[in-house]
């Protein structure tokens, strides 16, 4: 299983990137070293899911989830808004939900 969490503003860059069952960050983007990671125990079930840590007001933007594996392939685009008390609008072509998140 391939996944690859890009950001449109970030070109080539990736945020993350993981395969073979392990991180590849070797292209990652120098602004989220340290800040990533996926809920590897979570993949088997389809949950791709990526946790940022240490958010930022730079961290707004479009972001890309693609998954590849076993002949399957999925992507999904999500929108990401920070705001003062760290309100996350997300938004795919499927649906729209927003989420609150606390930063510990």
């Amino acid at each position: 299983m391939e996944v690859k969490w890009s950001r449109q503003a970030l070109g080539k860059k990736l945020v993350h990137h993981y395969m073979n069952k392990e991180d590849k960050n070797e292209d990652q983007d120098r602004s989220y070293r340290g800040r990533t990671a996926l809920f590897k125990e979570e993949l088997q079930y389809g949950n791709t899911s990526l946790l940022l840590k240490d958010v930022t007001v730079s961290d707004p933007g479009q972001y890309t989830c693609e998954v590849q594996g076993k002949g399957a392939y999925d992507k999904i685009t999500v929108k990401v808004i920070v705001e003062g008390k760290t309100h996350f609008l997300c938004g795919s072509f499927r649906h729209i939900q927003h989420y609150t998140v606390q930063m510990f």
